[in-house]
């Protein structure tokens, strides 16, 4: 009976310390363009084939897309970074 209590002791501790370190991730948007550029921050608004905007940590980024600028958006992903 002991060994169960404790068991159970022992699972909910290193959930709750798990809980901790999942809060300090965040996750970003990566935009990778055609001529080798890539830009990071939250994605607000894309206008297929005009812009995409982008919320990045220093300022909203407007990023022209359409065939006049010549860029085009190769992929976009999502990345993990944690907060310390």
């Amino acid at each position: 009976m002991q060994k169960i209590v404790i068991l159970i002791l022992t699972l909910l501790i290193l959930l709750v310390s798990n809980t901790d370190t999942l809060a300090k991730v965040k996750m970003l948007d990566v935009v990778h363009l055609t001529d080798g550029n890539m830009v990071t921050g939250e994605i607000i608004e894309i206008i297929p084939k005009e812009t995409i905007k982008i919320n990045n940590p220093c300022h909203i980024l407007v990023t022209p897309i359409s065939n006049n600028s010549g860029l085009k958006i190769k992929t976009i992903g999502r990345i993990a970074v944690r907060i310390s």
